[in-house]
């Protein structure tokens, strides 16, 4: 008899198991756990991007203010307040980049300014063929010092002005034969000697790459060049240590 119940107890055990098991997808989805853990997957690795690239914004935006503050720095300029922008999205880090824009293409155009009134091209288009420093004399054949550079370049070639500034001298001197003086900015002054002829008179205002006459042989000079001398403070400096860039 014993037995025979713990039989049939086994038996209903069994049977309520399967019973139990075959019903208990209507109760609980087990599709929709796996999804639930796949999503829970996604979003973490979500997050974690987000984290660093939150990281990342917040290096970009330190590295941007202390350029932005750099530029301001260098280039005194008014206008533009400095201030902490902090980064929270994309659209904020483009707002932020089109302000250093402004200020960087504020502090070109002040930069091509001063560019122009400090003689930073040279005077015509040729062949340095004497440089600034000591140089043999072609005439008696001694150390000179050359205060200037001279310019090779064909006869009648038209010599420009390296800067804006004011004609000073239109005059003709023996050795560097018909020659044009100009004042510029910051006590800086031009020389361009040996010139065939001139294009400008003593008070003068003329703007740089101004034609102001044309190369030639005057004075003591072997062949068509230019002579060209730079002075700051009434001392002679080379032309070169001050040239910017081509014609």
């Amino acid at each position: 008899m014993p037995i025979i119940v713990l039989f049939l107890l086994l038996i209903l055990i069994i049977v309520t198991f399967i019973l139990f098991w075959s019903n208990l997808g209507k109760y609980v989805d087990i599709t929709s756990i796996d999804a639930l853990r796949s999503d829970n997957q996604r979003l973490r690795k979500k997050v974690e991007m987000l984290r660093d690239k939150k990281e990342y914004l917040s290096a970009l935006s330190d590295t941007l203010l202390k350029s932005q503050n750099r530029v301001l720095d260098i280039h005194h300029l008014k206008g533009f307040e400095k201030e902490t922008i902090y980064i929270y999205s994309i659209d904020s880090l483009l707002l932020w980049s089109k302000w250093i824009d402004t200020i960087l293409k504020t502090s070109l155009k002040r930069s091509d300014s001063l560019l122009k009134m400090i003689p930073s091209i040279l005077p015509v288009e040729g062949y340095i063929v004497k440089y600034f420093g000591k140089q043999i004399d072609p005439f008696t054949e001694k150390a000179k010092t050359q205060n200037g550079v001279n310019i090779l370049a064909g006869l009648n070639s038209p010599v420009i002005t390296t800067a804006d500034g004011k004609i000073v001298k239109v005059e003709q001197k023996r050795g560097v034969g018909l020659y044009v003086e100009i004042a510029h900015w910051k006590d800086f002054i031009t020389l361009y000697g040996h010139l065939l002829s001139t294009t400008v008179k003593e008070g003068e205002i003329v703007e740089r790459g101004e034609i102001i006459g044309y190369v030639g042989e005057s004075g003591r000079a072997p062949y068509p060049y230019i002579y060209y001398e730079v002075r700051k403070d009434s001392v002679f400096i080379n032309p070169l240590n001050v040239i910017m860039g081509g014609i």
